[in-house]
Order: C-alpha cells, then structure tokens, then sequence
C-alpha cells in the first residue's frame, strides 16, 4: 500500500520508478549508490574544510570563504536529493523543512558561486551583474524559507530559468572571459 499526495507541490508524488525484487536485491544495489554519495559528500567536506582552513589563515582571501560555503550547500545539496540521506538520520523530518533545504541547496549555488567568481575575477564581472544575481537569489531564498511549498512551488519555473540563465552567464560570461584573459587560476 502506498499513500501518496500531490497537492503540496509541483513536484510532489512519488520521486522514483517502482522496482519490484526481494529485499536483498534492492536494498545491495541502493546501498551501492548510498556508499558512492557518502564518499562524494566526504570529498566535498574535505575540500569545504581545506578551503575554510585556509580562509581561516589568510583572511584576505574571501574566495576560500566562499567556496566553502558552496562546498557545504553542495553537501547538502547532497544530502536532500536523491536518496535523501539526511531522512536515514532524521527519519521523522517534516516533509516541508525537507523541500525547503532541497531547493534552498539547489537554487543557493548561484549566488554563492557569483559571490566565488566575483572575489576572483573582478575586472571580468560587472558589479550590477552580480547585484542582480544576488538580489533575485536573495528573493528566491527568502520566498523559499518563508513561504509554504504549495506556493513557492508555483515559481518553480522561473527559479530554473535563473539558475540556466545566470549558470551559463557564470560560465560563459565570466569564467570563459577570465580564461580567454589569462587570468590566474581560470582555466582550471
């Protein structure tokens, strides 16, 4: 028997297909992909740690702050999708708070990584380019954490075409401008 509601957001309902197997067929190839996410999510921590661990003693260098923070929002990122790996610790975790750290993870890497590129690469950023980034994450962010999923849900769209638009602008308007001038570390 399952129970499942499709009312409280666009993307409510069941997340994956239905296998059918014993227990033990399912439960090894799930645990597979469990033990690849956690060694994924270590590596991010430990880069994320290195990172905060540097910024910590070089404090001028605020783009080692800020790739930390994206390290530790892909972590949860990680965490929140997918398998959801966070309800195997916290298994009565409200369904609500869930969503909104999913999104939150999902849609905060943008102006996080503005925040990353602008520290590095300033004369190849425009400063109203990345305040617009900001301001419309900010808003999404907000709308996020202080709005029910039924009703954030409904922008769920434009949210995307943010991260596409502003995504491909960080990558093609800045970094691929910043390698193009031979800026340090841009290429990598």
């Amino acid at each position: 028997v399952m129970q499942v509601s499709n009312f409280s957001h666009r993307r409510a309902g069941l997340q994956k297909p239905i296998f059918f197997g014993t227990f033990e067929h399912i439960k090894s190839q799930t645990r597979w992909m469990d033990i690849l996410n956690l060694i994924i999510i270590g590596i991010i921590l430990i880069i994320g740690v290195n990172h905060l661990y540097m910024y910590l003693y070089r404090k001028k260098a605020i783009s080692n702050l800020y790739f930390s923070i994206v390290c530790l929002v892909m972590i949860l990122r990680n965490i929140t999708t997918g398998d959801r790996i966070l309800t195997y610790v916290f298994p009565d975790l409200n369904w609500e708070l869930l969503v909104k750290l999913d999104n939150f993870s999902g849609f905060g890497t943008i102006p996080l990584f503005a925040l990353f590129f602008y520290s590095l690469y300033k004369s190849d950023f425009p400063v109203f380019m990345r305040n617009i980034i900001l301001v419309i994450g900010s808003v999404i962010t907000l709308l996020v954490f202080f709005t029910p999923a039924f009703f954030y849900g409904k922008f769920r769209m434009f949210y995307e075409l943010y991260i596409l638009i502003f995504g491909l602008y960080l990558t093609f308007g800045v970094l691929l401008k910043a390698t193009i001038k031979r800026r340090e570390t841009a290429f990598y």
